[in-house]
This record gives C-alpha cells, structure tokens and sequence, in this order.
C-alpha cells in the first residue's frame, strides 16, 4: 500500500509543484502498437513500460486505462499490477486508474478496495450518474483521489451532459464541490467549447481539473492553461505513446513529445 499521509490534494500540489501539470495516458492499443513489440499482452506491457521508462524524470501522472488490459483478463490484470509497480519504483508520478466505475454503494466499497488497497493506485475515475451513495466510498478515502467525470469530449456528451437549464454537467461540478473532502478532481475534456470549461472552473474554484484531448485529439492548450490555471493535470496518451511507429525510436521520441508539452506550460506561465 502507498505510504502517503498527507491529504490528496496536498499530494497532488506537491507534485505539481515539482513536475509541472503532465500526466501521460497508457493506452495500450493493439492497432497502435510500434513495429518491434509482440503483438500480445507481453508486447503492450512493453510498450507501456517503455514510455514510461522515456518519460518517468517528467511526468506528474499517469494515467492506466485499464479496460485495454482487462480484455486480456488474468494476464492483463497482472500486467496493470506490474506497470504500477514499475511507476512506483522510478518515480514519484501520481498513478490514476481510468476505469470509470461507478455503482451502488456497497458495490462501490470493494471498487474502491480493489484499486486503492490491491492495486494501489493514487486515484481512480468515476462516473457520478448514480449519485453520492456511489462515489461515498471513495470519497472517504481523502489520501486516494475521486475524478469525477464532468465534461467529456465525446460527440455523445451532448446525449445526457448538456440537458437541463443549468446543464448536467454544471450541477455535477457544483455537487462534487459540496462533497469534496479534499481528494475530488473533475474529468474537463479539452475539446469541449471553452466557455463550457470556464463555467465549470467558476462553480468548482477548488477543485482540480484532469484535462484529456491535448496532442493528438487537438485541445488547445493555451486556452485550457488561461482557464484552469495551474492547478490540472493534462493528460496526453497517443501523442506520446504512438509518437514513433518503431520500437528502436519510440523512447527517445516519447520523451521528446513528454518534454515539448513540459516546456509548452512552462513557457506559457513564465510569460504571464
């Protein structure tokens, strides 16, 4: 288990502070995968613990999608429990678990035993549609993060996020303020309308945001940094785990795509 006592996010604003706001998805996709890995789960932990041996001195986070490893059932589990492990042993990175769960409440008490106790992961994301009894389990664990899931960038969002006047997606971000013990971020796609994002930062001040979709899914990153200030992690996944097509160059072009985002939000914030 992780030994951190401080609260989540004084955990989080501690790495910030240090690294900077980067957070790197491990999405270990098949049709993705460069030329000199197996084409097995052996081949996609590989690949995973390459781009994080490329980016480990600079990423604040990274981000498992579990579901890529969970189709490859007992194998991929294993895989997941051995790349936390390999991010625990060269870096200090937060490890969030994307997996999305969300459920009636005493279902919800072993997920959040599962990948807080089993797994260890630092925080886990979570959908809120069934309300505060789901998510109450792993609000309670304030040295573990609760990321919420808010404004996705997906054409369906418009489905069910966008209904109501005020929209969804705005009492969402008001309620996981209210129920914040210090551990809740909200999920901010980058893609969205920019104007949905700042509506967001003014009814959840406090809360950070995880911020998907810079790189290859086009958000633009000076307008995600002037709203959310500091206090997010950007996730990008493809731009740099598919940022070289040949395993002989995949770190070293990791690691450039890592550090060219690294310098790009350094670079914003010295000019302000």
């Amino acid at each position: 288990m992780s030994t951190v006592k401080s609260e989540f996010h004084s955990h989080l604003d501690s790495i910030l502070e240090k690294r900077g706001p980067l957070c790197v998805g491990l999405d270990p996709d098949m049709e993705l995968l460069p030329s000199g890995y197996s084409s097995n789960i052996q081949g996609l932990e590989e690949h995973m613990l390459d781009v994080v041996d490329a980016t480990s001195d600079v990423a604040a986070a990274y981000k498992i999608n579990t579901a890529f490893f969970e189709a490859f059932g007992a194998a991929g589990w294993n895989a997941i429990e051995r790349l936390v492990t390999a991010i625990r042993k060269n870096s200090p990175a937060l490890i969030i678990a994307d997996a999305k769960r969300g459920d009636l409440q005493n279902t919800a008490r072993f997920y959040a035993r599962t990948f807080f106790d089993t797994f260890d992961f630092d925080a886990v994301t979570l959908q809120p549609y069934m309300g505060y009894d789901s998510l109450e389990p792993f609000l309670e664990r304030t040295d573990r993060g609760s990321i919420v899931l808010c404004l996705t960038s997906n054409r369906g969002s418009e489905d069910f996020q966008h209904h109501g006047n005020p929209p969804l997606f705005l009492e969402v971000a008001r309620r996981c303020a209210d129920w914040s013990r210090n551990n809740v971020m909200l999920v901010v796609g980058a893609t969205r309308n920019p104007d949905d994002m700042r509506r967001i930062r003014d009814v959840a001040p406090g809360l950070p945001f995880l911020v998907p979709g810079i790189g290859k899914q086009g958000g633009d990153l000076e307008t995600v940094l002037n709203i959310c200030g500091r206090r997010l992690l950007l996730n990008s996944s493809r731009g740099i785990s598919a940022a070289s097509a040949d395993r002989s160059t995949l770190k070293e072009a990791a690691r450039a795509e890592a550090s060219r985002l690294a310098r790009a939000v350094g670079d914003f914030f010295d000019k302000r």
